[in-house]
């Protein structure tokens, strides 16, 4: 009977089992094709984004440092793929193999298996640990953290978001470091190698998994003195381990750490009884306040079922929980903690709204955790652990596993919606607009795939807000470098060269001979009209595609100024198609009009009719007013008017009117340059994430008859 139960409790016996069941779960949820490493039929969003990162990466042929850089991406400046979530730990593992690997090659099936694998491995430890050996019950226990909604709601997209066996590991280090009798210096290294993973994997779990680890630092600190060096060594190996992954990986970037979305992307204090839109067999789903499914944590029927069987027995032995403090003082202090930082300031019970900073002052600092309802992971899976713990230990043997078993059915049917959703949503039908063979010949002749403007400048990118997935997969599938892509995280730097500096840049230089460009029509009315000169532009499958090597076998494209509307006028406000107007140098369409980028152009062409009978343009303008006076002007033709809307708090967007007098050309061209000498990024005014340089809005223009210049402010 011994020696039977001595090869059950060998890592490598457990992990094997842990393996197969992994297999299994991860193939029941994914189903075949994301299993296949050479399909890539199936990516949209995060799991493209995580695709093209890993697929450029691999491609280039230098050895860069940080480790994840690539120029391949943000180029030609470059940045490290961690930013954009690909698991960077797993994509640096591969590259080496990846002469042998095939193209295509992904590997978040692969991923998802591997991750499976853990969650079990490291939940069975946790249970084997705390349940005295017992091994049925430590198998029907890990099988709860296994199947927890959190975990696979992930699996339906976010692949690197999937991998909490990172905070599970963290948890049997907690409980190792508290009640056993591990050396202490493995111990050590253990916390270090467990950091450096976090951190090579995702921020989120590297401060779930510190906090986790500092918390039983505190607990032995606490509860045994003597042991203060080991006390002290946790969060040195903490920082030691996060410090140099952080730095191998490229993440020490305090440039736009971070983000927007920060209090949308919160928990809810109702988290853990709310199944949202995936339903359950009982509760329905209960408002979240606004809040968005970031911080989705809802326990599931089984769980909540023996909870309510644990808390008459729990609290008949009250008493009897002093003698756990050295393990509850501490883990409480930690979910405590992570708790409240995944509510955010703006704290909400179901429906009900507490706004701790309504002028959202403490934003800018913890805006890093953009997504704060996923520190909710740990008090989720301590509440788990703590209540599967409490039956097994409260019960006697013969009672508490049929109660696991028949709680681990109920927990299966229950959260089966959450399954259903994340099978439907891997398998939503993709669609890739490029259908031309030209696309497929762009490496023969070209380097480079540079869109202009990239994703995420503006909403007139070529191939509008999914420009980062269609370019960045044609790039992967051709072995080219290129600028476009998505990122958790972009720098200011990388933002204005990319949306900014890049689009000016045609009017000055030539299209790199190296290089073929996918540009909207005022882009291409640049290049035409620049020293590239008329001729390089094509469409192709409705996008414009310019290039200086080759034509395409296809007629170019004829950029002209389009015809002023008949009505005599035009509105800028929500409508995306009056960009038409303007030139390359404004933002996104807004709801009341268009900001230019410290100046900006309107050009269009008046019919012969349209001249004899209007001789001025009104202009309902915009600006943006923080503490100083914003100085503008306006040049048409030979005629030249500037003003000045006063400065003062709060910071505002001010409406003006100015009239000006047409000139046309002889062909009936007018261009009107609207510029800003005082042009600002409201971050640097009014903190926050808006780094867009606003120079003048625009929200209308009309054609007038009054043959009187006047011009007039007014607020």
């Amino acid at each position: 009977m011994r020696k039977h139960a001595d090869w059950r409790s060998h890592w490598y016996i457990q992990l094997a089992i842990s393996a197969l069941i992994g297999a299994i779960y991860a193939r029941w949820i994914l189903g075949p094709v994301p299993l296949d490493p050479t399909n890539i039929s199936w990516f949209r969003d995060d799991r493209a984004t995580y695709y093209i990162g890993w697929a450029l990466f691999r491609q280039d042929p230098h050895l860069h440092w940080p480790l994840t850089f690539t120029n391949w991406i943000n180029y030609p400046i470059g940045d490290s793929i961690a930013f954009m979530d690909p698991n960077p730990l797993l994509a640096l593992l591969l590259k080496p193999f990846s002469p042998l690997l095939p193209h295509p090659f992904q590997y978040l099936g692969l991923e998802a298996v591997l991750l499976c694998t853990l969650q079990f491995f490291f939940g069975f430890r946790i249970f084997m640990l705390l349940l005295r050996g017992d091994w049925l019950a430590s198998v029907l226990s890990a099988a709860f953290l296994l199947i927890a909604p959190p975990l696979t709601m992930r699996l339906g997209d976010h692949f690197t978001l999937a991998n909490q066996w990172i905070v599970l590991a963290a948890v049997y280090l907690f409980f190792l470091i508290l009640i056993d009798k591990t050396p202490r210096r493995r111990l050590v290294w253990f916390v270090a190698l467990l950091t450096a993973v976090a951190v090579g994997t995702n921020m989120y779990f590297a401060f779930s998994a510190v906090s986790i680890l500092c918390a039983a630092a505190f607990g032995v600190w606490l509860f045994n003195r003597d042991e203060w060096r080991f006390a002290l060594g946790i969060p040195a190996a903490c920082c030691g381990g996060g410090l140099l992954s952080g730095v191998a990986f490229g993440l020490l970037r305090f440039d736009g750490a971070g983000a927007q979305g920060y209090r949308e992307h919160a928990a809810n204090l109702l988290t853990f009884f709310n199944p949202l839109g995936y339903g359950s067999l009982i509760l329905r789903e209960l408002p979240t306040g606004g809040n968005s499914p970031e911080g989705f944590m809802y326990l599931g029927l089984g769980v909540l079922l023996l909870a309510v069987i644990l808390a008459p027995v729990a609290c008949c032995r009250l008493p009897a929980l002093r003698s756990r403090a050295r393990i509850l003082v501490p883990a409480a202090i930690c979910c405590t903690f992570l708790l409240l930082l995944s509510l955010s300031t703006r704290v909400t019970l179901g429906s009900l709204v507490l706004d701790l900073d309504p002028r959202q002052y403490l934003t800018k600092y913890l805006s890093i955790f953009r997504a704060s309802g996923r520190l909710a992971w740990t008090p989720y899976y301590f509440i788990v652990i703590g209540v599967l713990t409490g039956v097994v230990r409260a019960y006697p043997q013969r009672v508490a596993l049929p109660l696991l078993s028949m709680a681990l059915l109920l927990q299966i049917v229950d959260t089966a919606g959450v399954r259903t959703g994340a099978r439907n949503y891997l398998m939503m039908p993709v669609s890739n607009p490029l259908k031309s063979s030209v696309w497929s010949q762009l490496h023969r002749f070209h380097r480079n795939l540079i869109v202009v403007p990239p994703f995420p400048c503006g909403d007139d990118m070529p191939g509008g807000g999914d420009s980062w997935r269609v370019f960045g997969l044609l790039a992967a599938d051709q072995g080219m470098r290129t600028n476009g892509y998505y990122a958790a995280r972009t720098s200011l730097a990388n933002l204005k060269f990319q949306c900014e500096e890049l689009p000016q840049s045609f009017r000055a230089s030539p299209l790199a001979a190296d290089s073929a460009y996918v540009v909207n029509p005022a882009i291409a009315f640049e290049i035409a009209r620049g020293p590239s000169g008329p001729g390089n532009c094509h469409l192709v499958d409705g996008f414009i595609l310019c290039s200086t090597k080759t034509d395409f076998g296809l007629p170019a494209v004829v950029s002209d100024v389009p015809l002023f509307p008949s009505t005599g006028s035009v509105k800028f406000g929500g409508d995306t198609s009056a960009r038409k107007y303007l030139d390359f140098h404004w933002h996104a369409t807004e709801g009341w009009g268009i900001w230019a980028q410290g100046s900006g152009e309107l050009q269009f062409r008046l019919t012969h009719g349209q001249m004899a009978q209007f001789n001025s343009l009104r202009l309902n303008l915009a600006a943006f007013v923080g503490p100083h006076t914003i100085h503008y002007r306006i040049v048409s033709g030979r005629w030249q008017t500037t003003g000045q809307v006063g400065g003062g708090l709060p910071t505002r967007a001010e409406n003006f009117d100015a009239t000006i007098p047409l000139d046309p050309s002889p062909d009936g061209l007018v261009n009107v340059q609207l510029e800003a000498d005082d042009a600002v990024r409201p971050m640097e005014v009014v903190g926050g994430f808006d780094w867009r340089l606003i120079g003048v809005g625009i929200r209308s223009t009309e054609l007038l008859s009054a043959p009187p210049f006047t011009s007039s402010s007014a607020p």
